[in-house]
C-alpha cells in the first residue's frame, strides 16, 4: 500500500512539474524569472520520474544506474533553486560568470563520476533489498555523502542570504517576496521530515517535497506575477506620456490610452471604431515593424500575434515632436545664424589684417607687406632687384593744389605701375612719395631697363589738377644682389641711386654703382 502511494505520488509529482515547467518555458519571454523555474520544474520532473523508475525495477544494476542518474541531477536542482530564489528575492541580482562556475562545479563532478565504473561505486556503494515492502534501497557512497553535503551548504547559504535581505528590505513587499522564498525552502524540509516519521525504509520523499515547492511557486510567485503584470501594463498604459493606440486586424481602432485622447483632441467613443488611416497616410505592415513620421508626430506601428503566430491586430505609439522639432529648427537656425556671424568675423579679421597690410590712399602693400615680404625672400635665397622711386617736384604739386592734388598724383602713379609689373614683382608704398618695385629673378640692369620705361610713361602721361593737365615725372635708384641677404642693404642702395638721379637733374633712373641715367 506504501509503494504504491508512494508511486503515484511520484507519478503525479513528475507530470505535474513537468505540465508547468512547460506552461512557464513558453512564458519565457515576458520574464528571465520564467526561464528559471521552467529549468528547475524540469530537473524536479525528472527526479521524480527517476524516483518512480527506481520503486517499480526489481534489477539492482538497473536500479544503481537509476540512482547514480538522479544523483547527477540534485546539484543541477540545487543550483536552479538557488538562481530561482535570489532573482525573486533580490531584483539587483545576476548571475555572474564566476557565481556559474561555481554552481557548476558539481553537476560537472557526478556528471563525470558518473560515466566511470569506479565512480558509480562511489556513488551507489551498494543495493539491498526490502523484502516486506518488495523493493531496492541503495546505500550511498562517499561521493554521494559529499554531494549532499555541498547542496546542503548551498541551498543553507542562499536561504540565509535571503533571510538577511528580508532584514535589511525597506518595503513590504520585499519582505513579502522574501518570505516566498523562504517557504519555498521550507517545503522540503517539512516533507523530508514527514518521511523520516513514516515506514519507508529509507526511501527518499524530498523530490515529492521539491514538487510542492513547485506548485507553491506557481500558486504564490508566478500567480502573484500573472495578476500583477495585467494591472502593471494597465497601468503604464494610462499613464505613458506617449499616445499609444490599439487596432484590430482590419484598422479599426479599438482602444486609446489618455494621452492618445489629448493628441487626437476626442473622446473614447469617438476614437473607437475609427479608422487608423484617417488620422492619415499610414502604411500598416503585418510582419514588420515601421516608423513613420506625419507632420510633427512620430508613430511607431507593432503587429501583433499570439502565441501561434495568429496576426491580431497593431499596437501604434506616437510621440508629439511638434515642440522637440520647434526647438531643433531654432537650435538650427540659431547654428546657422551662429556660422554666419563666424564667417563675417574671418571676412572682417581678413579684411583687417589685409587693411593693415595696405595703403590707405593708393591701395598698394605698405611698407610693413614690403618687409615682410623682402624678409621671406631673404630666406629663401632668392635672386631679387629693387627700385626706390620718389616723386619729383611733390612739394610743389601739395602747394599748388592742395592736398587733394598731391593724393590725385600718388594714386595716378601708383596705377600705372601697378599695371606695368608682372605677378611675382611686387609695388608697395614706402611712405610720403616714395615706392618701391621688387623685381623677383631678375638682374639689375634688366630692372632698370623696366622701370626706366616706366618712369618714361609716367613723364609722357597727364593728370587734371584744378582743370590744368598736369605731368607728373619720377626719380628712381635701382640696386640688386644675387641673393638677396641683406633687404636694408639694398633698399640703402636703391634709395641712394635715386636720390643721385635727384642729384643729376631728376626723372631719371640711376643704377647703384654704375653712372647710367635715363
Amino acid at each position: 500500500m506504501v509503494v504504491t502511494l508512494l508511486a503515484v505520488a511520484y507519478g503525479v509529482a513528475a507530470a505535474g512539474t513537468a505540465v508547468m515547467a512547460a506552461v512557464d518555458w513558453r512564458r519565457r519571454q515576458r520574464s528571465a524569472a520564467f526561464r528559471v523555474i521552467a529549468f528547475v520544474g524540469g530537473a524536479i520532473a525528472v527526479s521524480n520520474l527517476l524516483s518512480l523508475c527506481q520503486l517499480l525495477t526489481g534489477a539492482p544494476g538497473a536500479f544503481a544506474g537509476l540512482v547514480v542518474a538522479q544523483t547527477v541531477i540534485l546539484p543541477v536542482i540545487s543550483a536552479g533553486v538557488v538562481c530561482m530564489s535570489l532573482v525573486h528575492s533580490d531584483r539587483g541580482w545576476r548571475l555572474s560568470h564566476r557565481a556559474a562556475a561555481l554552481l557548476g562545479v558539481t553537476p560537472v563532478v557526478m556528471a563525470v563520476a558518473a560515466c566511470l565504473p569506479a565512480g558509480r561505486e562511489l556513488i551507489v556503494s551498494a543495493v539491498r533489498s526490502v523484502p516486506e515492502m518488495g523493493i531496492l534501497i541503495a546505500t550511498p557512497g562517499p561521493l554521494s555523502w559529499a554531494c549532499v553535503g555541498i547542496i546542503q551548504v548551498l541551498l543553507v547559504g542562499s536561504a540565509i542570504r535571503v533571510f538577511v535581505l528580508r532584514r535589511r528590505a525597506t518595503s513590504a513587499e520585499q519582505r513579502r517576496l522574501c518570505n516566498r522564498v523562504l517557504i519555498t525552502y521550507l517545503i522540503p524540509m517539512v516533507v523530508a521530515f514527514i518521511g523520516s516519521a513514516l515506514p519507508l525504509h529509507g526511501l527518499d520523499v524530498i523530490p515529492i517535497g521539491q514538487a510542492l515547492s513547485m506548485v507553491y511557486v506557481h500558486v504564490a510567485w508566478i500567480g502573484r506575477m500573472s495578476r500583477q503584470m495585467p494591472v502593471a501594463h494597465r497601468t503604464i498604459f494610462s499613464t505613458i506620456s506617449d499616445a499609444v493606440l490599439v487596432a484590430d486586424p482590419d484598422g479599426h481602432i479599438i482602444e486609446a490610452n489618455p494621452a492618445a485622447l489629448v493628441l487626437l483632441g476626442r473622446t473614447a467613443d469617438d476614437v473607437t471604431g475609427l479608422g487608423v488611416t484617417e488620422l492619415g497616410e499610414l502604411d500598416l505592415d503585418r510582419r514588420h515593424a515601421t516608423e513613420q513620421t506625419l507632420v510633427d508626430l512620430h508613430l511607431q506601428i507593432n503587429p501583433v500575434h499570439d502565441g501561434r503566430g495568429i496576426f491580431l491586430g497593431w499596437v501604434l505609439v506616437g510621440r508629439d515632436l511638434t515642440e522637440s522639432n520647434q526647438r531643433r529648427r531654432k537650435a538650427e537656425e540659431d547654428a546657422g545664424q551662429l556660422r554666419e556671424q563666424l564667417e563675417t568675423i574671418k571676412l572682417l579679421q581678413a579684411n583687417l589684417a589685409e587693411q593693415a597690410r595696405r595703403d590707405a590712399l593708393t591701395g598698394l602693400p605698405n611698407r610693413r607687406h614690403l618687409m615682410e615680404r623682402l624678409t621671406t625672400l631673404a630666406a629663401e635665397r632668392a635672386v631679387i632687384s629693387l627700385a626706390v622711386i620718389d616723386l619729383d617736384h611733390f612739394k610743389s604739386i601739395n602747394d599748388a593744389y592742395g592736398h587733394a592734388g598731391g593724393d590725385a598724383a600718388l594714386v595716378h602713379t601708383a596705377q600705372m605701375l601697378a599695371a606695368a609689373v608682372r605677378d611675382d614683382d611686387l609695388v608697395a608704398r614706402y611712405g610720403g612719395e616714395e615706392f618701391v618695385v621688387v623685381f623677383r629673378g631678375v638682374t639689375p640692369e634688366t630692372a632698370w631697363s623696366r622701370i626706366d620705361a616706366l618712369r618714361e610713361q609716367l613723364a609722357a602721361s597727364t593728370i587734371e589738377l584744378g582743370g590744368e593737365a598736369v605731368t607728373v615725372t619720377m626719380s628712381a635708384g635701382v640696386s640688386g644682389t644675387s641673393a638677396a641677404d641683406d633687404v636694408d642693404g639694398l633698399l640703402r642702395q636703391a634709395d641712394e641711386a635715386m636720390y643721385e638721379a635727384k642729384h643729376r637733374g631728376r626723372n631719371r633712373t640711376q643704377l647703384h654703382g654704375l653712372t647710367v641715367v635715363g
